[in-house]
C-alpha cells in the first residue's frame, strides 16, 4: 500500500511509533507485576458469588407442649427476617400436624429501634382458637425474629392493622420479647 498524502503518512507514522512504545513499556514490567495482574483475574473468577449463612427458626415439638429450634443453610442476603418466617411456615405446612393455618403468609417484617413489626396476611384469624395453640405461634414466631441481633421484641399486625389480642389469651398491646422457657430442653 503506497500512501501519496503527507497528512496521511503522519497519521500512520505516529500510529505506528505509539504501537510500538506500547509493546516496549509492556516486555519492560516487572516480573511481580506481570504475576499480580494474572492473579487478580483468577481471584475474580473463583471468588464464590454468594457467601452460605444459617437460618434458624422454631416449630412445635411432638408433644405440642413446646417449640423447637431448626436450622438450614441458606445465601446471605436470604438471611433476613422475612425469609426466617417464611421457612417457618413452609416447614409447618409440611409437618404431620401443621399448627398455621392453611394460605398464611408474611406480608412484611419492619423494625424500628430493636422492634419488630411482622405483618400477616388475614388468614392467621383463622388460627386455632386453643390458648396452647396461640402461645405457641406467639413463642415461634418471636423466638424465630429474636434471633436476629437487631431484633430484641415483636408486635403483630394483620394486613397492616395492629393485633390488640389473637385469640384472647395474650395482650398483643405492648413488645413481646424472646422467652426461652417454650424451648425445648435436650434430653
Amino acid at each position: 500500500m503506497i500512501i501519496k498524502d503527507n497528512s496521511m503518512k503522519k497519521i500512520y507514522t505516529c500510529l505506528l511509533i505509539g504501537l510500538l512504545g506500547l509493546s516496549i513499556y509492556g516486555c519492560g514490567l516487572p516480573l511481580s507485576q506481570t504475576n499480580n495482574l494474572s492473579n487478580t483475574s483468577n481471584s475474580l473468577q473463583t471468588t464464590p458469588a454468594q457467601q452460605e449463612s444459617t437460618l434458624i427458626f422454631y416449630l412445635p415439638s411432638d408433644d405440642g407442649l413446646h417449640i423447637i429450634p431448626h436450622t438450614i443453610k441458606t445465601i446471605s442476603k436470604n438471611n433476613t427476617a422475612t425469609e426466617a418466617l417464611k421457612e417457618m411456615i413452609r416447614a409447618d405446612k409440611n409437618a404431620t400436624y401443621p399448627l398455621l393455618p392453611t394460605g398464611l403468609t408474611i406480608n412484611n417484617v419492619t423494625v424500628s429501634q430493636g422492634i419488630a413489626t411482622v405483618d400477616f396476611s388475614r388468614e392467621l384469624k383463622n388460627l386455632s382458637k386453643g390458648s396452647t395453640t396461640e402461645l405457641l405461634f406467639i413463642a415461634m414466631t418471636v423466638n424465630t425474629l429474636t434471633e436476629f441481633p437487631n431484633i430484641h421484641a415483636v408486635t403483630f399486625s394483620i394486613n397492616g392493622t395492629p393485633i390488640t389480642y389473637l385469640n384472647g389469651h395474650t395482650d398483643l398491646t405492648k413488645p413481646l420479647k424472646r422467652d426461652e422457657s417454650y424451648i425445648q430442653k435436650k434430653s
